[in-house]
């Protein structure tokens, strides 16, 4: 059986793959957006180093981003060795990683039922639904389809364990594991998800404590990372207040966020890249016709476990996988993300391809030909996956660039400040200054708390020499969140601009001390302190901004300038003679 059934297998694996290639293939065709793609990748130092010593260090040390998945930044790192700054390499390696991952987890489906029809359906659902656009279409979000891969190769190894229970598969297993917890820790649940397979589709009769007992050690794992996550989250100020998101509206919100995620299955449309909170919080009818949702759907599978198996394994498989992120632990400003169905719905997947199979024969069978619903069911099952691949072709086009991703967001949701906030950085480096004041002027509106909108509209303003305005948004961003930096900079900036040197000079000094290699703060500094008349500290930020970059015309002659002043006058005119002679071949 399992010989005569191979040519089936590899032949639905080819068209698996075609089908997931010609759905998502326009990301190539995208470019970096302003939302985090900076962070990992465009403006990140480390990443942009390539793959080296000192980058696997960085990698495996850093909190950046406020998580810890090193594996997902040496694959960024790798990247931009292999493509530089063309977008299209770097969301080529996503889409491949997915397409990957889909026929990982074609292959454990298949090698555990035997169902290739059933499996290459719940694989095809999971390859071009359009909830996983996000995850393949954002390069930022690399991490979701390198570790969904990983955990795939995981349930791999792990059917190879089940079927001749030898160390090296198990090692295996636990190996994916740990590589798929450095891509993402979301997979923190595989450990209890590899416990629902033993149930089904493996069907491992075997003692509970025993299959307990060798979930310990991949336990052991999803611990250690799990704890690595919270500090990086804690560290990188990720992690939302009780006072901003009390447990009550967490709690409701993670009760109708299981259900809507289920209704955006159904009727994939309206996706955004960002779903803000309700500024009036979740509708009480809302959180209760969701509670009565799930209960209903748990009591339905357990009853319904010795005849349908599939219906527990796939909905345990969605409610636990979620639960890392499904906001009781408030990581973000979202209420909820379409990126976050990414493994979850691998279970919603399986029990519609094994259920839907069931009914159709059950209905053929009482309508007189079992094997008439069968087809039938399999000509549905081809409609929908090429509705839903049509689908996920249109969302991909959201993601081409920042001004299409976020003028969508707006266009499909309601008080979305984030939306305005990058729409307004997007205006602002094209050069639309007036745009980006207005759009960083509604975010401010929206979210007034908002450290980081706030920053932005100050400095937009100050661009636009309205000094003012731009002083006090910097300020309150500055009292909203001391520890941004952009803020500080900016404010001591604008006021030494206004003239009120004094009060730019602390926080200067703040900034310099927290970044110490920005040699353009520090050149500011030493304007700021020359104007002081504070000549000899003024030479010294100089100095150190000439260390930084010795090409830096204005620092030599403001330099120059100052040691004049310090009665250095053969040294000044030296600096100052130098920055001429570099100004002759262009500003610096």
């Amino acid at each position: 059986m399992r010989a005569r059934r191979r040519p089936e297998a590899l032949f639905a694996g080819a068209l698996l793959a075609g089908v997931v290639l010609a759905a998502l293939a326009p990301v190539v065709g995208n470019g970096f957006v302003n939302y985090d793609d900076d962070l990992y990748v465009t403006e990140n130092q480390e990443v942009r180093g390539g793959p080296t010593m000192e980058g696997a260090r960085w990698a495996f040390t850093t909190g950046r981003a406020a998580n810890w998945h090193p594996l997902t930044w040496l694959s960024h790192m790798l990247d931009w060795r292999l493509f530089g700054e063309s977008p299209a390499g770097h969301h080529g390696t996503s889409l491949l990683l997915h397409v990957a991952g889909t026929l990982a987890f074609f292959g454990f489906l298949r090698g555990s039922t035997g169902s290739v029809f059933r499996s290459a359906l719940a694989a095809a659902l999971f390859g071009v639904h359009p909830l996983h656009v996000e995850s393949v279409a954002w390069i930022a979000e690399r991490k979701d389809v390198l570790s969904g891969l990983l955990a795939m190769l995981a349930l791999l190894a792990y059917l190879r364990y089940a079927r001749s229970p030898r160390l090296s598969a198990y090692l295996a297993t636990a190996a994916a594991l740990a590589l798929g917890l450095l891509a993402k820790p979301m997979l923190v649940t595989l450990p209890f998800l590899l416990l629902l397979a033993d149930a089904w589709p493996l069907e491992r009769r075997l003692p509970i404590r025993r299959l307990l007992a060798e979930k310990v050690p991949l336990l052991a794992l999803a611990a250690a990372a799990g704890a690595a996550t919270l500090l990086a989250q804690r560290s990188g100020l990720a992690t939302g207040s009780i006072e901003q998101y009390p447990l009550g509206l967490r709690a409701a919100n993670a009760v109708a966020s299981y259900a809507d995620y289920l209704a955006r299955t159904v009727w994939p449309r309206g996706l955004a890249v960002f779903y803000p909170y309700p500024a009036d919080g979740v509708p009480a009818w809302k959180v209760a016709a969701s509670a009565l949702l799930l209960a209903a759907a748990t009591a339905a599978a357990i009853r319904l476990r010795r005849r349908f198996p599939y219906l527990l394994f796939g909905w345990l498989w969605y409610v636990v996988s979620l639960l890392p992120v499904i906001g009781l632990v408030q990581v973000g400003e979202q209420a909820s993300a379409d990126r976050y169905t990414y493994l979850p719905l691998a279970g919603i997947f399986v029990a519609a391809a094994w259920g839907g199979r069931d009914l159709a024969a059950w209905a053929g069978k009482k309508f007189g030909t079992e094997r008439g619903g069968v087809r039938l069911a399999a000509a549905a099952a081809a409609a929908v996956v090429v509705v839903l691949a049509l689908l996920a072709r249109g969302q991909a086009a959201v993601w081409k660039d920042s001004f299409t991703l976020f003028e969508h967001a707006l266009a499909v949701t309601r008080g979305n400040h984030v939306a305005h906030l990058n729409l307004g950085l997007a205006h602002a480096a094209a050069g639309r200054r007036d745009e980006a004041i207005r759009q960083l002027e509604e975010a401010v509106r929206l979210r007034p708390d908002h450290p980081i909108a706030r920053s932005a509209l100050g400095e937009q303003l100050g661009l636009a020499g309205r000094r003012d305005e731009a002083i006090r948004q910097l300020e309150e961003a500055v009292r909203l969140d001391g520890r941004r930096l952009e803020a500080r900079a900016a404010l001591a900036l604008n006021l030494a601009l206004a003239g009120r040197i004094e009060e730019s000079l602390p926080h200067f000094e703040e900034a310099a001390r927290r970044r110490p290699g920005d040699a353009g703060l520090l050149y500011n500094w030493g304007t700021a302190l020359a104007a002081a008349g504070r000549y000899a500290e003024a030479a010294r930020r100089f100095e150190e901004t000439l260390r930084l970059n010795p090409r830096h015309a204005r620092a030599r002659r403001n330099l120059g300038a100052a040691l004049v002043r310090l009665g250095e006058r053969e040294a000044g005119e030296r600096e100052i003679r130098a920055a001429r002679e570099m100004e002759g071949t262009g500003p610096r």
